[in-house]
């Protein structure tokens, strides 16, 4: 990973910083968590990552927890007002409407480290680990290539992680004209060996989740951890969703989610992860979930890249590893 030219903690974490290219691309994050919560190649008329903040107008109960699963609820921050930092000012600015500003409750690619869910053990606290809601350093780094942002932090900068050790971690984000790549990177500064599970728990945003198909799970082994315990089970054919699906696929392979009505595919590989964990509450624990609601769980699916339980990164003094998720965006069309 490239180095950022800048290292800075802004004022606000709940500001939103909005990269735009010359043809209306947009990247959008915020350094709360990191949090990429929007990728959008100029023309394309359907949202690629789902997001839920409190005044959206498809509306969400305030629900209940959903901490005990391993890819359930990932924001409880406070929303902000919103506030914008624009950066590459050399290519025209867009702006976004007002909601967009503010922090989401639900949603993006949030970051889950050193323990997903309450980890191995099932005992840590906060659910999802310490640095979903911590404020991040931003670096920037402009390219002619491609719009990206750099996020930095350690583990001095969040409470609670003295047992975690100590280590320091990068985010990467960088998108080209039809691909979103994250790169998500742990440093083992201390002196002592560390362990983690992580995940980029990205929400890609669908038409209608009950009508999309996920190809690439084909003859897989998982846990599914709708049950209590988790439940060793093997796929065999395209996924499709219909009900709570919590399933911890132990593959590295890709997985193509095809969406007829918006007539495209997202193709999704990865680089660094031994799980690929496919989360959707669902219409019964949708309803009772805070941040999504009795109509919002149509329009998600979480394809996210993990190192879970007994896959957790190992990492000697001095060590580093880098998990890495890529996006495609490809016309159905174009097929």
């Amino acid at each position: 990973m490239d180095t950022p030219s800048s290292d800075f903690l802004p004022e606000d974490p709940n500001a939103m910083i909005l990269c735009s290219s010359a043809d209306g691309a947009i990247l959008q994050s915020f350094p709360r968590g990191a949090l990429i919560t929007r990728w959008q190649p100029a023309g394309h008329p359907h949202p690629l990552l789902w997001c839920y903040r409190p005044d959206d107008p498809a509306g969400a109960s305030p629900g209940e927890d959903d901490s005990a699963h391993p890819s359930g609820r990932v924001s409880d921050s406070p929303t902000s007002s919103p506030a914008i930092c624009t950066l590459n000012p050399t290519v025209t600015p867009v702006s976004p409407p007002a909601n967009d500003a503010c922090y989401p409750e639900r949603g993006g690619i949030p970051i889950c480290f050193p323990w997903i869910g309450a980890g191995r053990g099932n005992h840590y606290s906060p659910h999802h680990g310490l640095v979903r809601n911590a404020p991040w350093r931003l670096g920037t780094e402009p390219d002619s290539e491609g719009m990206h942002i750099g996020y930095r932090i350690t583990a001095d900068d969040v409470v609670g992680s003295e047992e975690s050790g100590q280590w320091s971690a990068q985010l990467h984000a960088q998108c080209t004209s039809d691909t979103l790549s994250l790169a998500f990177t742990v440093h083992n500064i201390g002196s002592q060996p560390m362990s983690y599970e992580a995940t980029l728990h990205t929400y890609l945003a669908v038409s209608d989740v009950r009508h999309i198909t996920l190809h690439g799970c084909d003859n897989t082994d998982y846990l599914d951890a709708t049950t209590t315990p988790y439940t060793p089970r093997t796929h065999h054919g395209p996924l499709h969703i219909t009900d709570h699906t919590d399933s911890v696929f132990h593959s590295s392979d890709p997985i193509d989610l095809i969406d007829p009505q918006w007539e495209r595919r997202l193709h999704i590989t990865k680089e660094g992860s031994a799980d690929t964990i496919v989360w959707n509450p669902g219409p019964e624990l949708g309803a009772q979930t805070r941040g999504v609601g009795p109509q919002q769980w149509r329009h998600f699916i979480c394809v996210e890249a993990a190192n879970f339980r007994e896959n957790a990164i190992w990492l000697a003094p001095d060590e580093s590893h880098t998990l890495r998720q890529h996006i495609q965006l490809i016309s159905l069309a174009e097929s």
